[in-house]
C-alpha cells in the first residue's frame, strides 16, 4: 500500500466538496511527479473526514 499526505493541512470537514477533491488531486499529482507512484491511502489532517468525503475517496479507490 502506498501512503499519501494531502496537499495542505486543511480541516477536511470544513472544506467544500470541490476544495476537498482539489486537495486530494493536487497531492496525487505532486506525489506521482516526484515519487513515481500515485498513493492509494489518504491520511486526513487531524484524523477528521466526513461521510461524503469517505464515499468519494472510496469511489477513487482510496482508503483511509
Amino acid at each position: 500500500m502506498k501512503n499519501g499526505e494531502i496537499y495542505s493541512h486543511a480541516n477536511f470537514p470544513k472544506l467544500t466538496d470541490t476544495e476537498f477533491h482539489d486537495q486530494i488531486i493536487k497531492a496525487d499529482k505532486l506525489i506521482s511527479q516526484f515519487a513515481g507512484y500515485t498513493p492509494n491511502i489518504v491520511r486526513p489532517p487531524y484524523g477528521k473526514v466526513n461521510e461524503g468525503q469517505i464515499q468519494w475517496l472510496a469511489s477513487q479507490h482510496k482508503k483511509l
